[in-house]
């Protein structure tokens, strides 16, 4: 045995302890159970090895060769612009008719694969005309991973229609792939060209009118428009560039003639009526031309203005020349992003920092006049307010030992506060702490008499407001 055959018959053994190949403990059983599938006198074991191993390297072979067919589409395997699609050939074409060039096209797509390499090449063959240079016909590419369907990778497509390429004949077409390691593949169809590519025109034969679709009628056994009467009797056409009119008799126009005086026309002018013909002219009774209304501009009030504001725009400076009633519509903007369309805005629209503006537009009922914009205005920042401060307990005698601080603090703009509380003992500051921290009077000498003060200070981080509150200090009561 050469090194190759040894190489498989590794490859084998592999194959059998893993339960590949069926030459387990089962099959020694089943030869033991069943004389008729004893081996032959004569063979051994390691022959009928031998045997499977040149059947598995055939077969091993033949699937590394690459491979190739023509796709069959079914249902909505593929669909064009205008929705129309003919699968053709049992699926193995699919076409569609081209209006434009009154002509059927019918793509055939082969598919290749190579599981052990890559699919290089590719040729097309008519058993008519011999190799064809498809020029339209390409590849969408290559992959080595199993089967890749049309429209996928790699798919090869042939318009079996196109006269340039493929004979109008009946023909074998074979498409041949070849591999990077020399081998190729074939597949080959039957072109029936007439049944497939040839577009069916209309039966337009006809012997009588019944026979035509509407707006036909029936000549020559041939349906042909009916356009033998262009007018109807009676009917005028006036062409006032040639300052001529026709007057249809027996469904014809008759001969040219003056437009008679006071026939109506057009003048082309929007500020005229009664348009008429007179003297070879076209001409109306003018009427007054609409004025636009006009708005000399727009103010916001209040121009300072907080989160919690309710704005108004309001216009000023409004006329129009001709006395119209004018009506104005608003359009509010923060941040140059329109918010609404009355002419007041709340607070819910805009927060601290917003950029406000408003634009009105007069109209007078027939059209609108130029819009105007009022200067724009930045909300304020809301000033931190306190609803609520005194001391717990109260009253403050001398033999308290802490004192502490109850408070509510209001923000409109719910900003993050910073609250500080300086306490002091008849004008002298003794301790600045925290506003949730409490002072220790322990620390200090009290007598009834004096005065007891916090000065709390609250920061939204713009602005800073501060809040006093004091007590005099009181003897304790009598128990």
């Amino acid at each position: 045995m050469s090194n190759n055959i040894f190489a498989v018959f590794l490859m084998a053994m592999m194959l059998i302890s893993s339960g590949c190949l069926d030459s387990g403990d089962d099959e020694v059983n089943q030869e033991t159970d069943n004389d008729d599938k004893q081996e032959p006198v004569g063979e051994t074991n390691m022959t009928s090895l031998e045997k499977r191993i040149i059947n598995l390297e055939a077969i091993i072979a033949d699937y590394e060769q690459p491979k190739v067919f023509f796709q069959e589409f079914k249902g909505d395997s593929v669909s064009f612009l205008d929705g129309s699609v003919n699968l053709a050939d049992n699926g193995n074409l699919y076409c569609s008719y081209v209006e434009y060039y009154n002509e059927n096209r019918c793509n055939l797509a082969g598919v290749a694969y190579d599981v052990n390499g890559i699919i290089e090449e590719f040729s097309w063959e008519s058993s008519k005309s011999g190799k064809i240079n498809y020029a339209n016909s390409y590849i969408y590419g290559n992959n080595d991973s199993g089967v890749s369907y049309a429209f996928g990778a790699p798919a090869i497509f042939l318009n079996v229609c196109d006269t340039d390429f493929v004979e109008p004949v009946n023909q074998t077409l074979t498409l041949t792939v070849y591999d990077n390691d020399g081998n190729n593949a074939s597949v080959s169809y039957d072109l029936d060209y007439d049944s497939v590519c040839t577009v069916e025109e209309p039966d337009n034969t006809c012997a009588s009118d019944s026979d035509c679709p509407p707006g036909t009628i029936c000549q020559g056994d041939v349906c042909v428009e009916d356009n033998l009467n262009v007018c109807e009797d009676g009917e005028q056409y006036i062409d006032f560039q040639m300052q001529v009119m026709y007057v249809c008799f027996q469904g014809q126009w008759g001969e040219s003639q003056s437009i008679p005086n006071g026939t109506p026309c057009d003048d082309g002018d929007d500020y005229t009526i009664n348009d008429v013909y007179e003297g070879g002219q076209c001409s109306g009774e003018m009427i007054h031309q609409n004025s636009p209304p006009t708005l000399s501009g727009a103010t916001i009030t209040p121009s300072t203005a907080f989160e919690f504001t309710t704005l108004i725009c309001t216009g000023y400076g409004a006329s129009d020349d001709d006395g119209d009633a004018i009506e104005l519509s608003f359009a509010w903007a923060v941040n140059q992003v329109q918010v609404g369309t009355s002419n007041m805005l709340t607070g819910s629209s805009f927060d601290k920092g917003d950029v406000v503006s408003c634009t009105i537009t007069p109209n007078d009922g027939k059209v609108n006049g130029v819009s105007v914009t009022s200067s724009s205005i930045t909300i304020q920042n809301s000033l931190p307010t306190v609803l609520e401060l005194i001391f717990d307990p109260e009253p403050v005698t001398n033999e308290t030992t802490s004192v502490c601080l109850q408070y509510s603090i209001d923000d409109e703009d719910n900003d993050l506060l910073e609250i500080l509380a300086s306490w002091s003992i008849d004008g002298d500051i003794k301790e600045d702490l925290g506003a949730d921290e409490c002072f220790d009077l322990s620390n200090y000498y009290v007598e009834s008499g004096m005065v007891l003060k916090v000065s709390l200070s609250i920061n939204d981080g713009e602005d800073q407001v501060t809040e006093t509150y004091s007590v005099v200090i009181e003897e304790p009561p009598e128990e």
